[in-house]
């Protein structure tokens, strides 16, 4: 098939948004899937390519662009500052295996340009980017006394930019074990080794990245019960002394014929060695005249997500959603990237006459000669969105729906993280919102 996409805008300089936004953009794709010997094999691509365009400053900041960071100093594409337009392309061709009663594999081959660009009609992460993403599997879909089916499966990621550099070597294995009672047990492991990020300074050197290992345990109930729950957790270790942990609760249930509650809380708990702060000047010729600032963070984070569906008549429904949600973060230990392609920090006060002190509103540095200031970061962030939704179709074809919206947030500096606190964004500053909307059908004979 073939799709196309466009967006025009009418800006102006009243607001800045012309300096800040493309005025055009648009997309072209096509894609092609082959079936092989029998449907035993299959063979898909897609093909793409964008086109946006602005004035100059609009260009800039997209080259500039978190999704691909063309100033850093390593990029072959620099910034072009009087461009006024950007074409890139993508592609995303599969072989796989798809037949077959045990051994199923298969391969993915990803490149996406410096310049594409698909976030006005899209969303994507990153780009500048090639990937090989290669698995195999071995699959039993018998069932006996010991299981009703299950999959394993290892994979391998490689990923390098534009520039010829390895950004990702990651391998793994999971397995995926349905008990006869049709209950579901998850394993997963990663390991990542050594490789580089061209993202970690944000536009500014190279940074060699941790190697890490980690973990997935899962359990999730029969999907068909009543009632269901999820278990899950996620745990990672970071070869510099970093550590991520993630704990995961569900229930779902169907109370009658017309009620379904939904409840999901998640733990989250990390502790990273290499927290980007900022980045400032600073006299160190071998950082490019920059100092990258980095510190460890201790973060804690829990949110839950709760939905009450509720069918009064096959013309009247209520839903309820709510999340409430706290984070929390403490940052120490400051100090700089010493050298590019590494992941070694000049620690402040401990390394190379370097001296921190603590201040009112963070802390001052000094290196020599040179005095300079860090913000403190530390925040203890609440937040609470929920939406109750009315929904009356009052007659044949015609709905009322009724909608109440709310928007709380708190940030709340030098708090220690307490996890009732949770319960104190549902009083936090917010916007509340309410709409209306009515649709009346004419019937047209």
């Amino acid at each position: 098939g073939i799709k196309l996409t466009g967006v025009e805008r009418e800006l102006c300089s009243c607001n800045g948004l012309i300096d800040k936004i493309n005025k055009r953009a648009y997309t072209a794709s096509t894609d092609i899937t082959l079936r092989l010997d029998s449907n035993n094999y299959e063979l898909s691509a897609i093909l793409g390519g964008s086109y946006i365009e602005g004035n100059k400053a609009a260009m800039i900041n997209m080259q500039n662009s978190p999704i691909r960071y063309l100033q850093r100093f390593d990029s072959p594409y620099k910034i072009d500052s009087l461009s006024n337009n950007l074409i890139g392309v993508g592609s995303v061709i599969n072989f796989k295996k798809i037949g077959g009663k045990n051994w199923l594999w298969g391969t993915t081959n990803t490149l996406l340009s410096p310049y594409f660009e698909l976030n006005d009609i899209g969303y994507m992460q990153s780009v500048d980017y090639l990937e090989t993403n290669n698995y195999i599997k071995y699959r039993e879909n018998t069932p006996n006394d010991y299981f009703y089916s299950f999959v394993w499966e290892n994979y391998s990621i490689n990923r390098w930019d534009f520039s010829g550099v390895n950004t990702k070597n990651l391998l793994g294995s999971n397995l995926t074990y349905f008990l006869p009672s049709r209950d579901n047990l998850f394993i997963s492991w990663d390991h990542e080794f050594s490789a580089m990020s061209n993202n970690k300074t944000r536009g500014g050197v190279l940074m060699k990245k941790d190697i890490s290992n980690s973990l997935v345990l899962g359990y999730e109930t029969d999907w068909s019960k009543i009632t269901k729950f999820i278990l899950n957790f996620y745990g990672a270790l970071y070869e510099l002394g970093g550590r991520e942990q993630n704990y995961t609760f569900g229930v779902t249930s169907r109370v009658s014929n017309g009620i379904e509650f939904n409840f999901t809380a998640k733990y989250y708990i990390n502790f990273d060695t290499r927290q980007y702060v900022t980045t400032i000047d600073g006299d160190r010729p071998e950082v490019l005249n920059k100092r990258y600032i980095f510190a460890n963070i201790a973060q804690n984070t829990l949110s839950t997500q709760f939905r009450v569906n509720f069918t009064a008549s096959p013309t009247l429904t209520f839903e309820l959603y709510g999340e409430p949600f706290i984070s929390n973060g403490v940052y120490s230990n400051y100090g700089e990237l010493e050298y590019p392609r590494d992941n070694k920090l000049i620690t402040y006060g401990k390394d190379k006459g370097t001296l921190i002190a603590k201040t009112n509103d963070g802390y001052t540095v000094k290196d020599g000669n040179n005095e300079f200031n860090i913000s403190n970061n530390n925040f203890n962030k609440l937040s609470f969105r929920s939406n109750f939704v009315i929904r009356w179709e009052w007659m044949l074809g015609s709905t009322l729906y009724f909608v109440w919206q709310q928007s709380r947030f708190e940030n709340q500096i030098n708090q220690e993280f307490k996890a009732n606190n949770i319960f104190n964004s549902l009083s936090a500053t917010g916007i509340n919102s309410l709409a209306l909307k009515v649709s009346y059908w004419v019937p047209w004979n």
